[in-house]
């Protein structure tokens, strides 16, 4: 066992992960809920708390916008900091003008003022995705836009344009939900390059400048990748010219080695296509991806609401996706984040109770484990309640169309050199309006 769970091995019996041989890679397998049910009557599902410090990475404001929602960690190795980025809005969820916004954390455990990392104007909606570091030690993070429908307003959705998690394909762009009114975009994924002094390149295309967005590309002489360095073109290359290419060597890589997060990867296959989804499942944007110990790849999809959640899976080695089928992990229609610790063990962060059948409150988030390879998830605890945050608590402070409690999380594990433990780390926004990042006590 790493000694950095020790410390909360009583709360959520983080002890090593085995592989028990018997196991047998099987498509049509499905992870299964062994942890305690959430009981809707607790005020925290029933879960006890993991010991945590919180850290506040931004608040709501009438002056910098009361929407913050959808945040991502990354870490930087060469200079050892944290950034968080996340998407930013005036008042409610995707609408025009929304923005990516960035802070980096200091040495000193502070985080910076937020900067603007990625603007179309008016042009559209923003969404974020994981950055990546390439072996070269380059770090880029990604953004993509969307219109919001005004037709589908009772949907809440931009047109299923909330996909840039490094979706498979970048092109056409692999939308959600799986439901009919999902429109599939094109070539509309915006990078821009981190450098150690905490500036950020221009931005630019992955691709080639979208006819959608042309008018936003001339107004903000955003780039095309033809345009950029020859460095980045060779960088961009390695991730996105040869991803659908059926003749590119296996050992291209895939996005997961760098992400440090599993939302989908670059790899061609490496998620379903929604578009290959039955509707009536009522499958939604947000999923997440995993590998288990005896090399299946598995993808937890959230459903619609306060169902349980689903499950897609296939042989790791080739294969066809399964259909997506219900599992019993419990699930509150709120986005999902799992994946592997360095001790092997599966994590699964996301908010399991459902309150009268309504996502209206989230609250808590929690952290379960698997210790089977991520066939069983077995303990469950508490890293995040609104009920303990100040802002507002459960209560938002602003007029708008949000969420109560924490939710979207990301958990980050910070291992630097391959052995050097730096920390767990979970992210989240609360009410959609204030940016948290946790660190567990003892990790």
């Amino acid at each position: 066992m790493l000694t950095y769970l020790l410390s909360i091995t009583v709360i959520l019996s983080f002890v090593s992960a085995t592989t028990d041989d018997s196991l047998q890679t099987n498509i049509r397998r499905l992870p299964l809920w062994k942890s305690a049910r959430p009981n809707s009557t607790s005020p925290l599902g029933g879960y006890p708390v993991i010991p945590t410090k919180p850290e506040l990475i931004s608040s709501a404001s009438t002056a910098n916008g009361t929407y913050n929602h959808n945040v991502f960690l990354h870490y930087v190795p060469t200079t050892d900091q944290m950034m968080a980025y996340w998407k930013n809005g005036v008042v409610d969820e995707d609408m025009p003008g929304q923005t990516i916004k960035l802070s980096w954390r200091n040495p000193n455990q502070k985080w910076s003022k937020p900067i603007i990392a990625f603007d179309l104007g008016m042009f559209g909606a923003m969404f974020g995705a994981p950055g990546i570091t390439l072996p070269n030690s380059h770090v880029y993070i990604g953004a993509s836009p969307g219109y919001y429908n005004h037709s589908l307003l009772h949907k809440h959705v931009a047109q299923g344009s909330q996909c840039a998690l490094w979706p498979d394909s970048i092109d056409e762009r692999n939308c959600g939900p799986a439901q009919s009114y999902a429109v599939l975009y094109h070539s509309t994924l915006l990078l821009r390059r981190v450098y150690d002094n905490r500036t950020l390149g221009p931005m630019f295309w992955a691709i080639q400048p979208p006819s959608l967005f042309s008018a936003a590309t001339i107004k903000y002489n955003i780039l095309s990748i033809d345009d950029m360095n020859e460095e980045t073109q060779q960088d961009i290359a390695e991730l996105v010219a040869y991803r659908n290419d059926p003749d590119v060597p296996t050992n291209v890589p895939c996005g997961r080695e760098f992400t440090g997060t599993t939302k989908c990867e670059w790899c061609a296959g490496g998620c379903q296509k929604f578009t290959a989804i039955d509707y009536s499942l009522g499958i939604t944007n947000e999923r997440s991806t995993y590998s288990t110990s005896d090399g299946t790849d598995v993808i937890l999809y959230r459903s619609s609401s306060g169902e349980p959640i689903f499950a897609s899976s296939r042989i790791k080695e080739g294969g066809t996706w399964s259909p997506p089928t219900a599992t019993n992990l419990p699930n509150d229609a709120s986005n999902l984040n799992s994946g592997a610790l360095s001790n092997g063990l599966r994590y699964l962060v996301h908010n399991p109770v459902t309150r009268n059948n309504t996502k209206d409150n989230r609250d808590p988030l929690t952290l379960t484990t698997s210790q089977d390879g991520g066939w069983t998830w077995n303990e469950t605890g508490v890293v995040a309640t609104c009920l303990n945050l100040p802002f507002g608590n459960c209560v938002p402070r602003f007029v708008h169309d949000v969420d109560q409690g924490p939710s979207y999380p990301q958990l980050m594990e910070i291992v630097k050199d391959g052995s050097q433990h730096l920390g767990v780390w979970v992210a989240f926004t609360n009410n959609k309006e204030d940016v948290w990042v946790v660190k567990i006590v003892g990790s």
